[in-house]
């Protein structure tokens, strides 16, 4: 799926092999995250209700009006951009998180509890200056001038903290 572009699903319900449902779970399973239309001659509301938490953003009843899928498909189509968008932002943003240096990002990971560097530097038993030097050389890679920005920079890169983990599990995932 690597060399596929994200475009939007057609997804019938009941196919041989494998159930629609089935293949919702694989596309989560891989973080595919690509808008899904199911569709299904035999609905009920526990399957509808089942596709739509797996992240379905239509189900559709055969038969359908034409005009029911191409109006699905447009809303398909316009939310796969924006989320390409936040791909884009969230990515570069991680990039930048995963140049920092395990101290610097330890160092980030206290400021951006609102904690000052004199208490930081305390925290992490290191120097008033180490932590300054360090708070600096991270806001330099992030390419940002502030803690206050390294927060917003972290939400952007989808993080739950500054972690650019060492491991890489927070980052490049």
């Amino acid at each position: 799926m690597d060399s596929l572009e994200p475009a939007p699903i057609l997804l019938d319900i009941r196919m041989p092999k494998i159930d629609g449902v089935e293949l919702m779970n694989r596309l989560r399973e891989r973080d595919i995250d690509w808008p899904v239309i199911a569709m299904t001659a035999h609905g009920d509301i526990p399957i509808a209700v089942q596709v739509i938490k797996l992240g379905a953003i239509e189900f559709l009843e055969k038969p359908f009006e034409f005009e029911t899928l191409q109006a699905c498909l447009q809303n398909a189509f316009s939310q796969l951009a924006a989320g390409t968008k936040t791909v884009v932002v969230r990515n570069a943003a991680r990039d930048l998180f995963g140049l920092l240096s395990p101290r610097e990002t330890e160092v980030i990971n206290v400021l951006m509890q609102g904690i000052s560097n004199k208490a930081a530097a305390h925290d992490l038993s290191l120097s008033v200056r180490t932590v300054e030097m360090h708070r600096a050389n991270a806001l330099a890679k992030l390419k940002v001038k502030s803690i206050a920005e390294v927060v917003r920079l972290a939400n952007d890169a989808e993080l739950t903290s500054a972690s650019a983990d060492r491991d890489g599990d927070d980052v490049n995932n």
